[in-house]
């Protein structure tokens, strides 16, 4: 059957579904005709590139999200532990008050534990031992201050003594000037001295003693050399025997 026009040949191709097929084939290459399948495919992987993406931003913001809480909580952990460290130091603090509280209170028990029974602890370097009260020793201090032997700051130095005593030594009165503390150290040993050449100023001959439960290596050295006597629970070291 011979076709002699474009109209004849479009009837034809409307009548022949597989001319149209053929005809498709010689006028458009396989790239072409392959391309709306590369579309379809690019879009879909395109799609799932979309999907892709978005589950990334997901799992970063969940992420995300999990950092700042873990964030959130090593501030409140820090804020926590600042505040241990604030408790912490204010135990401290107090403990510490404690323990000079403590100090204090051993300390005072030691002096008045040698002043009650003064008669025991020092009978070794005085007889007809006597305590003298804050006003017998102030009559004596007068007495030195009146006569221009001491200073008022010499004196109130000497008022600050653990304890003034007053006894006979040898037929003669002598008072011993007493630091006591519950473990004795160089300084106890120098206030001892010191205090004692103080009361000796105001004409009387005064004796420096230290007492205590223990006495350190240094303080043993330093009584020696100061010539104070060292006086602990049932023993007595004279000025200058070894320790």
């Amino acid at each position: 059957m011979a076709i002699e026009s474009f109209d004849e040949l479009l009837a034809q191709l409307r009548q022949r579904p597989e001319w149209r097929d053929e005809l498709r084939r010689l006028v458009l290459t396989d790239r072409l005709l392959s391309l709306p399948d590369n579309v379809d495919r690019f879009v879909v992987g395109l799609t799932e590139l979309v999907e892709a993406q978005q589950a990334t931003e997901g799992r970063l913001e969940a992420l995300t999200a999990h950092v700042q809480t873990l964030t959130q909580r090593m501030d409140s952990l820090a804020e926590r532990m600042d505040s241990l460290a604030e408790r912490m130091e204010s135990l401290v603090e107090q403990m510490s008050g404690v323990a000079t509280r403590t100090d204090e209170l051993t300390g005072f028990m030691i002096e008045q534990r040698y002043r009650q029974r003064a008669h025991a602890y020092f009978a070794p370097i005085a007889r007809r031992i006597h305590v003298l009260s804050g006003d017998e020793l102030d009559a004596l201090l007068d007495n030195a201050l009146e006569r221009g032997v001491l200073q008022e700051r010499e004196a109130q130095e000497l008022r600050w003594a653990d304890a003034v005593i007053q006894g006979r030594r040898d037929g003669d009165p002598v008072y011993l000037v007493i630091e006591a503390s519950a473990v004795v150290d160089a300084r106890d040993v120098e206030r001892a001295a010191s205090r004692a050449a103080l009361l000796a100023m105001a004409g009387v001959l005064a004796l420096p003693v230290v007492a205590g439960t223990t006495v350190i290596p240094d303080a043993f050295r330093q009584a020696r050399e100061r010539d104070v006597w060292v006086v602990t629970d049932g023993r007595i070291e004279h000025p200058g025997t070894a320790a």
